[in-house]
């Protein structure tokens, strides 16, 4: 009929459809685990921080890397529960708050490719 949510093709149907809900969770969740990785590495080379407060305040209290793989666990734990929610309740707030999730995670892994490219620019031509 139309391309509207009541249509059975919006948005939502798109970017997570009903039957690859699992699919796109562990997307997400292979994303969060390259956000904790990227984050590590900018730490670690004392070129970036964490951002999130909490998870500064963790790394600040553990270590970057107890820091950042606690982060990274609690994320995939939540990925999974929004994906269980989505897919055997077949709860719809859940795949919007999966799909919500999946683009972030997807905008944090660009600027972290994009930061890391630049990066890697200024280190070959010896600006940095």
């Amino acid at each position: 009929m139309g391309t509207g949510a009541s249509g059975g093709h919006g948005f939502l149907d798109r970017l997570v459809p009903r039957g690859s809900v699992r699919r796109r969770a562990w997307v997400a969740a292979a994303l969060a685990c390259y956000d904790s990785l990227a984050t590590w590495l900018w730490v670690r080379l004392d070129v970036g921080s964490e951002l999130n407060p909490l998870v500064d305040s963790v790394m600040s209290r553990f270590g970057a890397g107890t820091g950042l793989v606690l982060r990274a666990v609690y994320v995939v734990a939540l990925i999974a529960m929004l994906a269980y929610m989505a897919e055997v309740r077949r709860n719809k707030t859940m795949r919007v708050f999966l799909a919500t999730v999946l683009v972030g995670m997807i905008g944090i892994s660009i600027y972290h490719t994009g930061f890391g490219v630049i990066y890697a620019v200024y280190a070959a031509f010896g600006w940095i």
